[in-house]
């Protein structure tokens, strides 16, 4: 609900912060790219209910639904064979209030 009331307001990813070599892209319905950033952090790099305009045509707030977001991360296993990257994907529903 990015409605500046502090409550939800923005995508919390716990634990994401163990991963700063990480990519969040979120798609709305029809398969259109809405959000993408990398080093995404629960911070100053947060996707907020808002699109980035160069990713969709019509900018701004973004409508009340359901979106699919895909979050990639580099993963270091020491006992195997050292760098994977890993891709988590799933749905996240934006409210309006």
């Amino acid at each position: 609900t990015p409605n500046g009331d502090g409550k939800n307001d923005f995508l919390y990813l716990e634990g994401i912060e163990c991963y700063p070599n990480n990519k969040v892209e979120i798609f709305n319905r029809f398969g259109s790219k809405v959000y993408e950033t990398n080093n995404y952090d629960n911070k100053t790099n947060v996707f907020n209910g808002v699109s980035e305009s160069s990713l969709n045509s019509s900018g701004g707030t973004l409508p009340e639904g359901t979106y699919y977001y895909i979050i990639s991360y580099d993963y270091i296993n020491n006992n195997l064979d050292g760098l994977k990257n890993v891709q988590k994907t799933g749905y996240l529903y934006v409210a309006s209030n």
